[in-house]
């Protein structure tokens, strides 16, 4: 059963429009039905002038109430469901703003040279390494020095150490996240496959490492890494995605999840009418 405060609230403000409606189109019919009387119309062509006004009335104010109402809940910047029993909660902002332990996105090798080929500037991970003061030679240090799980150890290449998609590293209240392939020309790459699978662990490994703390998340995957089986990514289908494999994961957090969405993608995602999807 799908039971998320967005469903309750939009049905409780259609109902509370359609009785509405009806005591409005009710006084109005009244006030009509008195004149009538006044100026000598029959009864009986009152009652069937009075039915006709009425439903005439009732469905116009019933649809400009629901436009109106719909409007209003379009405006939201925030909105909280349930995945099992884990509350997400969905909103608008900056992702730097946020209180909580912030997962940002790298690719497999937990690159940190911002140089707009390798790490964008624009990307999380690079907006993380230019402007919040990070040390990165002990970054780099707590990446190698990071104790394996058992189940994704890292991997020795001619390139460097390669991390499991979906492993996490935590470094202060960050918690790095292994997402995308690395091709030989610096283009970030992922399947659909890859992805959904690199979700599942990553709510295993979020399970492992977020001590009790509000988990703060990007829309994984609207960024600049390429789906290389897919001609296009639809944020909402990201989004039901990364609910959809929470779910899966079985995994349940003691406190909240927020996915922290940009105000560009926020409004592309048009939650008024899918969020009943999720």
């Amino acid at each position: 059963m799908k039971n998320n405060n967005f469903v309750i609230e939009l049905w409780n403000a259609i109902n509370y429009s359609w009785k509405k409606s009806f005591s409005i189109a009710t006084y109005i019919i009244a006030a009509i039905s008195t004149f009538m009387t006044i100026v000598g119309v029959s009864l009986h062509n009152i009652c069937s002038l009075s039915i006709i006004i009425l439903l005439i009335i009732t469905l116009f104010l019933y649809l400009l109430l629901t436009l109106i109402i719909r409007y209003l809940l379009s405006k939201k910047q925030v909105y909280s469901i349930k995945a099992r029993k884990n509350n997400v909660i969905i909103k608008s902002g900056d992702i730097f703003n946020e209180k909580g332990l912030i997962l940002i996105p790298f690719n497999e090798y937990y690159d940190t040279k911002v140089d707009d080929i390798i790490i964008s500037s624009n990307s999380l991970n690079g907006k993380l390494l230019k402007n919040f003061d990070i040390d990165i030679d002990d970054l780099n240090e707590a990446i190698m020095n990071s104790k394996d799980p058992k189940n994704l150890p890292r991997k020795k290449t001619n390139r460097g150490f390669k991390f499991p998609l979906g492993r996490i590293i935590k470094y202060k209240n960050y918690l790095l996240l292994s997402f995308s392939h690395f091709d030989d020309d610096n283009v970030a790459q992922i399947t659909r496959i890859e992805y959904e699978q690199c979700l599942i662990t990553m709510w295993k490994e979020l399970r492992r490492t977020y001590n009790g703390e509000t988990i703060v998340l990007p829309l994984i995957g609207s960024g600049i890494t390429s789906f290389t089986d897919l001609t296009e990514k639809s944020n909402i289908d990201l989004l039901k995605c990364m609910i959809c494999t929470l779910k899966f994961s079985k995994e349940q957090f003691q406190s909240d999840i927020k996915i922290v969405v940009k105000s560009e993608v926020w409004d592309d995602l048009n939650l008024v009418n899918n969020i009943i999807e999720l």
